[in-house]
């Protein structure tokens, strides 16, 4: 293709996007041993998780049958009223009964009430009669009786007497009104009631057994655990890949892909199918492991989109977070810090709690406690045996259910929309305009408007004149300023087709930043860009359409070959396969690439990947290129090679350069502009800048002199006439004095006059030099470095440099230290001294590391505290009341006929509208197991009790429905009813009636319940923080600083050992709040400050060994938390296979 042709015709959105995608794909799979670990890793962690499962045989027991609940539990104290003599005897009935320390009576349900709450701590239970019973000489027939226990269950805080609900929650299968102490004062409360009626009553034993049980495969590890293996591997891998775009961010990668027409929507949508692809490749394997062992019963696809759209909140969430971190190392710790801290809400809001609708609803909007809500859903449909299909996704399995399977995959897809919607704001407010963080609500945002063009302007030192060619980029007035201080000032330049632009200035004159102004990748403070027409403030698309840019740094993939990188630049400005293949051996062989053609670009030599760079903006017929610096790195033939190209390649272009080299400047450029301290001083040809007087230029005049010349009466034969003229050097037989280029048009008569006077002068002959493009810059450089000078010396007086009170630091050279022990000291106390400077300029990263323990213990603390406080609602429930149930079935079996308590038992419950099935001999165990078999939820729902009647041994089994969160008071209840009626006419009606507990009684067991939490959270915390301690070696690996250090004498065992200690010491910062929270929470801290240590010793020396492998910290940082992953589960599995 010629260079002079007009540029080819964008590609199409589609077209672009598959580019893209074939990028992204390309490089991704280049790197094969990350890709390894994002498709193998989640599955070796979850096989190592599944251990004992997947390799243990299944048992071969399809049902649990439980024994007698031992009901016996511990009551210190108890509290009656109101105060009564034939109460009093019921009272000391039940305290001999149950072994407490002894008894106290108020006058009234008042002032008990207000004496329960008045104690500090549990273990008082309070026992109110109705106040009416106070001047009573015997019990009545009825006798109603509420046992006043803390809303707050003292075994756990965190859950209340919810009396208002019917099912457990989370299928909790402890039966909290045995640990509680409610059953055995309510069975020992009744039966003292009927003794008291009837003193000669021979009572039939009561015992109490739950229902059997199919078996389940909701066990502790796969309820809890599952939801970590789940989610910290596609955690890994999602920051991994966040953090290879935050890199293409960093290296200015996209913005060359955001110049040749790719979109952001473009951009972010390959990156985002090629990562879900790689996710979803372990997600499909892991569907099956979880398929044949756990979830047998549901769809397997149904599975698969569960996971699915999990990797898809992952994945946007990963790419969210990326938007606000231009550091590579603080991304993938933010997104796994925030996905850990995703599991929070699950576990402080609905784990062990009583749920409630706003409470689900703000939990499902979390990442990671969605998923733990979704697999809980899979799991309790498994252990009912119905599965979890497509047709019942949104139908409840439980009544007091607020949220199924279906809206939990709703509220992820709306939480990935709202990322999805952040990740937008932020490319908008990061976008060139630099808009303000409210710019949605500002009416300049939807209502657009062009901005009015800004006369020409024109620059001290520019050059005039008729351009015969088309103007392509206008700078007017442009200005850039990086906190407070000017990197670009009143810069007023046109560039123009088939013409070579060269900035030439010192370093920090301000070209880059120049560059980046003119490619749009960062906006001026003041003033406008015109290119091609078009405001790049306001049409930027436009405006960069064919524009290409080559950076000082290389932007190539190191792990795919040079013809490569030229098809993919080719076709992405807008060349066809074909054409993209021609013009791709066009460029290899004008750059003399042919040889390398197939060879990875990590493997180049510096300069051929420099030539690469360039050959990649030239390719594609580019019409505006900016290059940077391009001859870096290049031998002087290469570089005589690229100006020859650059000359060649003109014709069409407009080429806009910056250099070090006056030589090149000399020989490339058409115009050349002089930058000096922010701002252009001179703009034009190279004839025209060395007669310009601001740059300082002059003729210089090269005299001959004979043996009997004085050079005073030469200088003073040309001052007379110019004074202005100066003595340059002396040398040999040579005088050189410096001519003003001001004076230009008087030389020649100068010039004549001297002719005539050499012999006057004993000259021997006369020559002119013109002034040269090094002379002005250099002249330019001395004026810049006398100015910086003045400036220096006036700073000096004031503060002294911050560099010379180093130096001063630094030891002489007459002073060598050569005492090996006094040598390895001081090169500890320098990496020591390194360690901490590294620390203190990323303190606020190692301050929020070594804070996040003690903020997460006081986070899990607090809301344990607030919920307690919100969960206020005192209500009053009859256990015996059939009301509260959809459908009541009792199941009773009695072997003998006619037995008067199974008469009394039935007439009580049909009395209430119950139904009640008889097992026809069958044990009530085996019947309920046959029933359970045709319909799990029927029999949990709706079965709610049963009684097995033995008269030859006096004794009533009451059965209990563990599901039902009232099932065991319920079942003795109305054994007792049945008992209490029938021996001494006396009907017993048991209330709970909780009361209000203070936080002064429950912070202890809400401080231990929540220990259980902060253990999970230290262990995922421990996981991740010890990842840090390899970023300081791998940077230095990756810089060849390590390299540098042992070439100058230090040894590996210093420098190791040097590491260690620091490391070694912040870590045990970093675990100070553990033992302050492990103290706090279980009291022995000698074994925990023991583990830790070891732990942090094994774990930094182990990090260290990984360092090794690789000088690529994404890539270390995702090996070395899947290794301590891995581990810590392995470890698990074991203590879970002994527990078994």
């Amino acid at each position: 293709m010629s260079s002079g042709e007009s540029p080819v015709k964008p590609q199409s959105s589609i077209c672009l996007l598959w580019l893209v995608i074939c990028k992204t794909a390309r490089f991704q799979f280049s790197n094969t041993l990350t890709s390894v670990i994002i498709i193998v890793g989640p599955i070796v962690v979850f096989l190592v998780y599944a251990a004992t499962a997947l390799f243990r045989e299944p048992q071969e027991e399809t049902s649990v049958k439980y024994p007698p609940v031992n009901i016996t539990t511990k009551v210190p104290y108890i509290f009656y009223s109101p105060e009564n003599l034939v109460l009093a005897a019921v009272i000391e009935d039940v305290v001999h009964d149950l072994k407490a320390v002894g008894s106290q009576a108020f006058g009234s349900a008042f002032e008990l009430n207000n004496a329960l709450i008045g104690k500090d701590t549990y273990g008082y239970v309070g026992i109110e009669f109705d106040d009416s019973l106070s001047d009573i000489n015997e019990l009545p027939v009825n006798v109603t009786v509420g046992l006043r226990f803390p809303l707050h269950l003292r075994k756990n805080p965190k859950m209340v007497w919810d009396n208002t609900s019917i099912l457990k929650h989370s299928k909790m299968d402890i039966d909290y009104y045995q640990v509680e102490g409610f059953l055995v004062v309510q069975a020992k409360l009744s039966e003292a009631l009927i003794r008291a009626k009837n003193e000669v009553v021979d009572l039939p034993e009561v015992i109490l057994q739950h229902y059997p049980d199919v078996a389940e495969v909701d066990n502790l590890d796969n309820r809890v655990a599952l939801c970590g293996v789940l989610f910290l591997p596609v955690t890994i891998s999602a920051a991994y890949l966040a953090q290879m775009i935050v890199m293409e961010r960093r290296d200015h990668l996209r913005d060359m892909l955001e110049l040749m027409g790719v979109r952001a929507w473009i951009y972010w949508l390959s990156w985002f199918l090629v990562a879900f692809l790689l996710l979803s490749i372990p997600t499909v394997f892991m569907v099956m492991l979880l398929r044949w062992r756990y979830f047998s019963l549901s769809d397997s696809s149904l599975v698969l989109f569960f996971l699915l759209v999990y990797n898809l909140e992952v994945l946007t969430s990963a790419f969210m977070i990326s938007s606000f971190f231009s550091d590579t190392v603080g991304v993938q710790v933010a997104i796994v810090i925030v996905h850990l801290v995703g599991c929070l809400p699950w576990r402080l809001l609905l784990m062990g709690y009583n749920p409630t609708l706003p409470r689900t609803i703000f939990v499902c909007l979390f990442l990671n406690s969605s998923l733990s809500m979704g697999l809980q859903e899979f799991i309790k449909s498994e252990n009912l045996r119905l599965g979890m299909h497509w047709s019942s996704l949104f139908k409840r399995t439980d009544w007091d259910e607020f949220v199924h399977l279906g809206p939990i995959l709703l509220f992820m897809l709306f939480g990935c929309v709202l990322r999805i919607l952040v990740l937008a704001y932020m490319e908008q407010l990061r976008s060139y305009r630099n808009r303000k963080w409210y710019f949605p609500v500002q009416r300049s945002f939807w209502c657009r408007r062009n901005r009015p063009q800004s006369d020409d302007f024109d620059v001290e030192g520019q050059e005039t004149g008729i351009r015969g060619h088309p103007l392509i980029v206008r700078a007017t007035n442009i200005e850039k300023v990086f906190n407070e201080s000017v990197a670009v000032k009143e810069l007023n330049l046109n560039f123009y087709q088939d013409e070579i632009t060269v900035f030439l200035g010192h370093n920090d004159s301000g070209k880059s930043t120049i560059f980046m102004l003119l490619a749009g990748f960062i906006s001026p403070s003041a003033g406008e860009i015109t290119i091609n027409g078009y405001d790049l403030a306001t049409n930027q698309r436009k405006a960069r359409q064919s524009m290409c840019i080559c950076p000082q740094h290389n932007v190539l993939f190191e792990k795919v070959d040079a013809r490569w990188h030229l098809q993919f630049y080719c076709r992405l400005k807008g060349l066809s396969r074909r054409e993209a293949s021609a013009e791709t051996d066009k460029y290899l062989e004008i750059g003399r690439l042919q040889d390398f053609a197939n060879t990875k670009v990590k493997n180049l030599p510096s300069g051929i990947k420099r030539m690469l760079m360039l050959c990649c903006n030239l390719c594609g017929n580019s019409k505006i290129l900016l290059l940077d610096e391009p001859g870096t790195s290049m031998d002087p033939a290469m570089r005589s090679n690229m100006w020859d190209l650059l000359r060649r390649e003109r014709k069409g272009r407009c080429i806009i350069m910056a250099t070090h080299n006056m030589h090149e400047a000399e020989v490339v450029a058409d115009q050349i502009v002089v930058l000096c301290d922010a701002q252009v001083i001179g703009y034009g040809t190279m004839g025209f800048l060395t007669q310009i007087a601001g740059t300082g230029s002059s003729y210089l005049l090269i005299c001959t002199k004979m043996d009997t010349c004085f050079v005073a009466e030469v200088t003073n034969f040309l001052q007379i006439r110019f004074p202005d003229i100066k003595l340059h050097n002396e040398f040999s037989i040579y005088v050189t004095y410096e001519l003003p280029t001001k004076h230009v048009a008087q030389y020649a008569g100068l010039f004549l006059e001297l002719e005539e006077a050499l012999g006057e002068l004993n000259l021997a002959e006369i020559s002119v030099c013109a002034p040269t493009l090094g002379s002005v810059f250099l002249q330019m450089g001395e004026d810049m470095r006398q100015s910086w000078n003045r400036i220096s010396s006036f700073d000096l007086l004031s503060n002294p440099s911050p560099m010379s009170s180093l130096l001063n630091l630094l030891p002489t050279f007459e002073v060598r230290e050569d005492d090996g022990s006094v040598k390895c000291c001081n090169q500890w106390r320098a990496i020591v001294g390194k360690k901490s400077l590294f620390t203190w300029r990323h303190r606020k990263f190692y301050c929020t590391i070594i804070a996040t323990p003690m903020i997460i213990c006081l986070l899990i603390i607090s809301f344990a505290i607030f919920i307690f406080l919100v969960d206020h609602h005192l209500c009053e429930l009859l256990v015996t009341d059939l009301s509260i149930y959809p459908k009541a079935v009792f199941v009773i079996d009695s072997p003998a006929e006619g037995n008067r308590f199974e008469r009394r038992y039935k007439a009580n419950v049909i009395g209430q509208g119950g139904t009640v099935r008889s097992t026809a001999g069958t044990p009530i165990d085996d019947y309920l197991l046959a029933e359970m078999k045709s319909d799990q939820v029927k029999v949990q729902h709706t079965f709610l009790a049963g009684a097995t009647f033995d008269s030859d041994a006096n004794s009533i089994v009451a059965w209990s429905n563990n599901k039902l969160k009232h099932g065991s008071p319920l079942s003795l209840g109305l054994v007792y009813a049945a008992i209490g009626q029938e021996l001494a006419q006396l009907h017993i009606r048991i209330v709970n009636k909780p009361y209000q507990d203070t936080v002064q009684q429950a912070v202890r067991g809400l401080i231990y319940a929540s220990s259980i939490e902060f253990a999970v959270l230290v262990f995922h915390y421990l996981v991740l923080s010890t990842t840090i301690f390899a970023v300081l070696p791998i940077l230095e690996r990756r810089s060849k600083v390590q390299h540098q250090q042992f070439s100058s004498g230090v040894s590996r065992s210093t420098y190791w050992l040097s590491h260690l200690s620091w490391d070694y010491c912040f870590y045990i910062a970093m675990i100070l709040p553990l033992i302050v929270v492990a103290g706090i929470t279980i009291g022995s801290v000698l074994p925990v400050i023991v583990q830790l240590l070891a732990f942090g010793f094994s774990a930094i020396s182990f990090t260290y060994m990984l360092c090794l492998m690789s000088h690529d910290f994404g890539k270390m940082f995702s090996i070395i938390l899947y290794i301590n992953m891995i581990g810590n589960y392995g470890f698990i599995v074991c203590l879970l296979d002994t527990v078994r």
